[in-house]
């Protein structure tokens, strides 16, 4: 699935010819300045419109940064470049992961932002959380509840990575770990111009070190296309439940 499939729903349709509208609108109106956010020539509903469409823009552009992440880990740069700037290829891994994990919890806020915007909740942004959403019977009633509760549930695990991360400065992961190790030894002793005792380079030769980092990005990569389709399917039911009123 791709992200055109995600956004191919007719509340999508309605809502980017709607906006389409009013942007055109506000050019013939008069008092219009392109130094001015122009926001006193609309009414109340078409900047409702105009938030709810900014909103969908962010998600969008979300979606496509956790696509960018797996390219970006896919295709790693040149080793020489990354020795140039003191990065190991696993750090570079490290980074788009800490990033993939943002990504996937920026989604699920988004997703409370838009519903509500469009249910005329009145939460304000920076209080609009899954216990202030489920105070309001309109949200509790609503088809797309159901779909942040699944996204929550099936990817509860990647956003309390994040936030540990966020909060704490803390990164988990096992698996890195166990290769971060030995590539790390190497890697200092490089650096130093050192040269390691032949019982650590029999025990954990270098040949060996580099397998298992590449067996570890693939199976990272696998993981990462596999929450993608599964976000890009959670996202298009939930926006095929939307309703556009104007």
């Amino acid at each position: 699935m791709t992200i055109n499939d995600v956004l191919h729903t007719e509340f999508i349709q309605n809502l980017t010819e709607e906006s389409h509208r009013i942007i055109q609108s506000i050019l013939e109106k008069n008092g219009y300045s392109l130094k001015e956010n122009n926001s006193h020539l609309l009414t109340v509903n078409e900047q409702k419109t105009l938030r709810i469409s900014n909103l969908v823009n962010n998600l969008t552009t979300v979606l496509n940064d956790i696509r960018i992440i797996y390219i970006l880990i896919n295709k790693l740069p040149p080793k020489v470049y990354l020795e140039k700037h003191d990065l190991s290829e696993l750090e570079y891994v490290k980074f788009h992961t800490e990033s993939f994990l943002h990504k996937v919890s920026t989604i699920h806020d988004l997703m409370g932002l838009i519903v509500n915007e469009l249910l005329n909740l009145g939460i304000p942004q920076r209080n609009c959380n899954w216990k202030n959403l489920t105070k309001h019977q309109n949200f509790n009633e609503s088809r797309c509840k159901v779909f942040i509760e699944e996204y929550y549930r099936d990817f509860s695990y990647l956003i309390e990575l994040r936030n540990l991360n966020s909060h704490r400065g803390l990164f988990n992961d096992d698996k890195m770990d166990r290769i971060g190790n030995p590539m790390n030894i190497y890697r200092q002793y490089k650096r130093l111009g050192m040269e390691l005792d032949e019982d650590f380079k029999k025990t954990t030769p270098l040949w060996l070190v580099n397998y298992m980092f590449k067996e570890f990005k693939k199976e990272r990569l696998q993981e990462i296309k596999k929450v993608e389709q599964k976000i890009f399917r959670c996202i298009k039911n939930f926006l095929a439940v939307l309703e556009w009123k104007n």
